[in-house]
């Protein structure tokens, strides 16, 4: 475990019961309906997928994904995990821990099984912009059992997450491995329940060299949340269905803006993390996850290159077909290296050992060049040089 200073878990806990206490009766100004988030109609927020509800016009997932689950525009993101015998799910983590050296994974159900209230299938994130330029959120997700409470989270990262194949994490969060300013968005579905409780957390520094997540309450008129109270058809497949059934389903959708503008001007987040816990409060053991995806959604005003600062901008195409191209930027001249891996963290291509001056540059890589392969799927792009690292995802088609 590391030495980095935290608050104790005795602590943790009674913090915990009493933020629960405050919220029991629901998410503070949270309500269902239409959000304005800007997408035509605004975003319809009512438990189930059907643009059709709760008004005619509305955006909802299924105008936003296609029949076989692919998203229609790179504003729209859907995670798939699976929900049994290969399903990744935590063992013994917990989210305010270092995920460098205190988070693991493995996909045994036998040895590590996932309750129902705790299991993905999907998840499903879109971004848009409403008049004011505020970036809203707007997320979904499932679960395979309704008889109980269950704490289903989505983490936006403002650097890169990611699974390693050993059943380790990396990231590069400086934070004792997080990022001041990363945001938990964590929904609390009770049975019976429409409207779930949004509990939302910003990691911070709470002492000198400490940090530890502080709960943030949005205004009144930023956040919707709801769960579906009937059968709910989907846009795609869910735990081997075309449907969910009562209290499976859950969305929300909060303008990011509003809630991280004041003290943070700018954020640009690089990770989505979906995971569930086993409790209500924040020390929970971590259970099911989908894996961690790489997006670039910057909120607010993005401010200049930083002094050390090591980042892809922007790789095309994506979806490819053969050939990408990579453009990247690096505050501080030296050696750079870009390579490729697959979902199991293995290396199936370089393009770059070498050194470069600081500004923004761009190398090129054959996608179909992997001895062994398989033709398509999903990479991650990591650059590495001596002012950080970043990683990006690229999805390879046939």
């Amino acid at each position: 475990m590391t030495a980095y200073p935290r608050i104790p878990l005795f602590g943790r806990l009674i913090g915990a019961i009493l933020m629960l206490l405050m919220t029991l009766p629901g998410t503070p100004s949270a309500q269902s309906g239409t959000a304005p988030t800007g997408d035509p109609g605004g975003f319809g927020i009512d438990g189930d997928l059907d643009p059709g509800t709760p008004g005619p016009g509305t955006t909802d997932w299924m105008s936003l994904i296609m029949p076989n689950g692919t998203p229609i525009s790179p504003a729209t993101v859907h995670g798939v995990d699976a929900y049994n015998n290969s399903d990744l799910a935590f063992l013994g983590s917990r989210l305010f821990e270092n995920p460098n050296t205190d988070w693991s994974w493995d996909n045994n159900e036998m040895t590590n099984p996932i309750g129902g209230r705790d299991n993905f299938s999907n998840g499903v994130a879109h971004f848009s912009n409403d008049a004011n330029g505020h970036t809203w959120f707007t997320w979904g997700v499932d679960r395979q059992g309704n008889g109980a409470e269950s704490y289903m989270d989505v983490g936006l990262y403002q650097n890169t997450l990611i699974r390693n194949g050993n059943g380790t994490f990396s990231s590069a969060g400086p934070h004792a491995g997080h990022t001041v300013g990363d945001l938990v968005l964590s929904l609390a579905l009770q049975p019976g329940a429409s409207l779930p409780v949004l509990t939302v957390w910003r990691w911070s520094e709470v002492g000198p060299g400490a940090y530890d997540f502080t709960s943030l309450t949005p205004a009144a008129g930023t956040v919707f949340t709801a769960a579906n109270a009937g059968m709910a058809i989907v846009p795609y497949t869910a735990f081997g269905n075309g449907h969910y059934g009562p209290g499976m389903f859950a969305e929300a959708s909060i303008d990011l803006s509003a809630m991280v503008g004041a003290p943070h001007p700018a954020s640009t987040f690089r990770t989505m993390l979906f995971h569930s816990r086993f409790g209500s409060e924040i020390a929970s053991v971590l259970k099911d996850f989908i894996e961690p995806m790489q997006i670039q959604v910057t909120v607010g005003v993005e401010t200049p290159l930083p002094s050390r600062a090591t980042r892809i901008v922007n790789i095309a195409p994506n979806p490819a077909r053969g050939a990408v191209s990579v453009e990247f930027e690096i505050a501080q001249a030296g050696p750079v290296s870009l390579d490729f891996f697959d979902v199991a963290g293995r290396r199936v291509g370089s393009v770059a050992r070498t050194s470069l001056p600081a500004g923004r540059h761009a190398l090129r890589w054959d996608s179909t060049n992997r001895p062994g392969q398989e033709r398509a799927g999903v990479l991650y792009a990591r650059l590495a040089s001596e002012a950080g690292t970043d990683v990006r995802r690229l999805i390879v088609i046939p």
